[in-house]
């Protein structure tokens, strides 16, 4: 899948993960596949944004725009599209329906 402003991601799985926090540092357990993942804080907030509801990447990426200094947000937004694909390459968000 691709991170294109318009998708809707969500995380019907996340009730099912199992996280640990160290250090800055986020890892989370998918035991559907057995993999442990580590998380930045960007892919972690991203994570738990979109569980709390399904949400486009465009509204996503603006809602962390807003709620953070960032010095280049179109870098910003480059890099959020990149972790929303890589995410979801790991089977841990997945477009919505």
């Amino acid at each position: 899948m691709s991170a294109e402003s318009s998708a809707i991601w969500a995380a019907p799985r996340y009730s099912e993960f199992v996280f640990r926090h160290w250090q800055g540092a986020s890892f989370v357990f998918d035991p559907a596949s057995g993999r442990t993942h580590y998380l930045n804080e960007a892919a972690a907030e991203i994570l738990d944004k979109v569980a709390e509801e399904p949400r486009s990447t465009a509204a996503l990426l603006e809602a962390m725009v807003a709620e953070h200094p960032i010095d280049d947000p179109e870098a910003f937004r480059d890099a959020g599209r990149r972790l929303l694909t890589l995410l979801d390459q790991l089977g841990l968000i997945r477009e919505a329906d």
